[in-house]
């Protein structure tokens, strides 16, 4: 029961983790799309090349900048994930202890039982 548990909370992790990857491909996706629309209407529009330089360049940054945050919540994620994992592992462990301790006095007392 305890180790269905364990591999149900396992699947449920990983499905979150994929989901988070899958948003986040996502937002780059659209993110990069915008840029380059953004990018050819300012070509488009503007004849001095020196605004379509400047433009790139914030777009670019832009871009730098989402792809940091967008590291650092994966990093965060993660390391909430691993925690919980452990936490979960830790709990496993004491509650199995738990069990053993209980089942090694039961059958002390049936041996003194049958002794006496």
């Amino acid at each position: 029961m305890m180790m269905m548990m364990m591999m149900m909370m396992m699947m449920m992790m990983m499905m979150m983790m994929m989901m988070m990857m899958m948003m986040m491909m996502m937002m780059m996706m659209v993110v990069v799309v915008v840029v380059v629309v953004v990018m050819m209407i300012m070509t488009t529009t503007t004849t001095t090349t020196t605004t379509t330089m400047m433009m790139m360049m914030m777009m670019m940054m832009m871009m730098m900048m989402m792809m940091m945050m967008m590291m650092m919540m994966m990093m965060m994620m993660m390391t909430v994930m691993m925690l919980l994992l452990m936490m979960m592992m830790m709990m496993m462990m004491m509650m199995r202890r738990r069990r053993r301790r209980r089942r090694r006095r039961r059958r002390m007392m049936m041996r003194i039982k049958s002794w006496a």
